[in-house]
């Protein structure tokens, strides 16, 4: 949506999607070097980067040092190591530093603001944008509504409240995204029957998910 509002164009590289964690050191190198072909082939004029992790941040940073483009970072709060990012937490350090070099941070609040001026950085409070395609739900809710429940199982989702909560309406078809491994063994195990694990979606998979449901449940 950011890209679109600028009249930019939009990239992710996230290879090995929804596989171990064993992965992730090798998705990391294997989506870095996707990141350094785009860049070598596309030239932005301006690039940003959306962090976690700050890997692609620094990658960026070098791009914007050797073409003169500003760099912008996009950070979550996930990358000042709340909601448990551990990596996160142990990059700080590199986070404060990195943000003293980039042109601006875009952050999701103000208070994240506030820890971005006092590390000498440039913050922009952004909020996420809506839906580029709303759509009405694309099946019946004859046999019962679907609900779609967007979920990373980060630690601050509360899953336990959902699988409760599904339990006392059988009638309604909850829809769980977000690789299955990464939640509580017992969570699984006991999930009522009209709960389905949908593992993580890629975009396309994602986008029929969010027109094929009549309620979608978000934080």
């Amino acid at each position: 949506e950011i890209a679109a509002a600028l009249g930019g164009e939009g990239a992710c590289f996230y290879s090995f999607a929804g596989r171990s964690r064993a992965f992730v050191a090798l998705r990391w190198c294997h989506s870095a070097l996707r990141t350094i072909s785009y860049l070598l082939r596309r030239r932005p004029h301006a690039l940003i980067v959306t962090n976690p992790p700050i890997f692609p941040g620094l990658i960026g940073l070098m791009y914007g040092r050797l073409t003169g483009a500003p760099v912008v970072l996009d950070s979550h709060p996930g990358s000042f190591g709340l909601k448990g990012d551990r990596v996160a937490q142990v990059m700080l350090p590199v986070h404060r530093r990195l943000a003293r070099k980039v042109a601006a941070i875009l952050v999701t609040v103000e208070e994240l603001g506030d820890q971005v001026r006092g590390w000498g950085g440039r913050p922009i409070v952004v909020h996420e944008a809506p839906p580029g395609r709303p759509t009405g739900p694309t099946s019946s809710c004859l046999d019962g509504p679907k609900i779609l429940f967007v979920c990373t199982f980060a630690p601050d989702e509360p899953v336990d409240e959902v699988l409760a909560a599904a339990a006392e309406v059988p009638t309604v078809s909850m829809i769980i995204t977000g690789d299955p491994s990464r939640a509580p063994l017992p969570d699984r195990l006991q999930a009522p029957s009209n709960v389905t694990f949908a593992g993580y979606l890629e975009r396309d998979e994602y986008q029929h998910a969010l027109d094929s449901s009549h309620i979608v449940l978000v934080l």
